[in-house]
C-alpha cells in the first residue's frame, strides 16, 4: 500500500497537468450546481501586491473571474487573451480577475514577478489561500473541475456563464460579455 501512495503522490501532478493541458473538465454532478442565474459564491483571496480580493467588492460590476495555475499550459496560453479582454473593457463597468488556484504561493509570486509587467494593470490577480491544501477552496465553491475555467458574473452577482478550457482564437469570453451588454 505504501508503494501505491508514493506512486500516486509522484504522478498526481503529472495527471493534473495532462488533464489541464487539454483544457478538459472532469465529469461531475457538482458542475451542474453552478448554472447561469446561480448566485456566485463570495470569496476572499490574497490580492497580488497585498490586500484582499473579494467578489463582494465588485457588486454592481460585471466580473470575469478566471481560475488558473502556474503549472497549467492552457492557462498560461490564455493570459495574453485575458489581458487583452481586460484592456478592451477598461472604462466600462467590468473587472477582470485572474485567480491562481491549486498552486503554491511561492510559484505564484515568482510567476507574477516574471509576468506582471507584460500583462498590464487592467488584469487583477489574486491567489487562493487554500493553495494545494485539502479542504475548501475558492475553486471548489465554484465547482471548478478543470482549468482554465472562466466565470462571467453579472452586476447582480449571479453567474451568467461558465467557460472551461482555452484554445487559440477562443472568443467565448467576449461573446458572454456582449450578452451582458458590454461593448467589446
Amino acid at each position: 500500500m505504501l508503494n501505491i501512495q508514493i506512486s500516486l503522490r509522484r504522478w498526481a501532478p503529472a495527471l493534473l497537468a495532462l488533464v489541464c493541458a487539454g483544457g478538459l473538465s472532469l465529469p461531475s454532478r457538482a458542475a451542474e450546481q453552478l448554472r447561469a442565474g446561480t448566485p456566485a459564491p463570495e470569496f476572499k483571496a490574497d490580492a497580488d501586491g497585498g490586500g484582499t480580493m473579494q467578489l463582494s467588492s465588485h457588486l454592481g460590476q460585471v466580473v470575469v473571474l478566471d481560475f488558473w495555475a502556474t503549472w497549467c499550459p492552457p492557462c498560461q496560453k490564455s493570459m495574453p487573451h485575458l489581458a487583452s479582454v481586460a484592456r478592451a473593457v477598461a472604462g466600462q463597468n467590468v473587472v477582470v480577475l485572474g485567480l491562481c488556484v491549486m498552486d503554491d504561493r511561492a510559484k505564484f509570486d515568482a510567476w507574477m514577478t516574471r509576468n506582471r509587467a507584460s500583462l498590464g494593470p487592467a488584469l487583477k490577480f489574486g491567489f487562493d489561500p487554500a493553495g494545494r491544501n485539502p479542504g475548501p477552496s475558492v475553486a471548489s465553491r465554484y465547482f471548478v473541475n478543470g482549468i482554465p475555467t472562466t466565470c462571467i458574473i453579472d452586476p447582480k452577482g449571479r453567474v451568467a456563464e461558465t467557460i472551461v478550457g482555452y484554445s487559440d482564437g477562443d472568443t467565448r469570453v467576449e461573446a458572454a460579455l456582449r450578452k451582458l451588454g458590454v461593448k467589446i
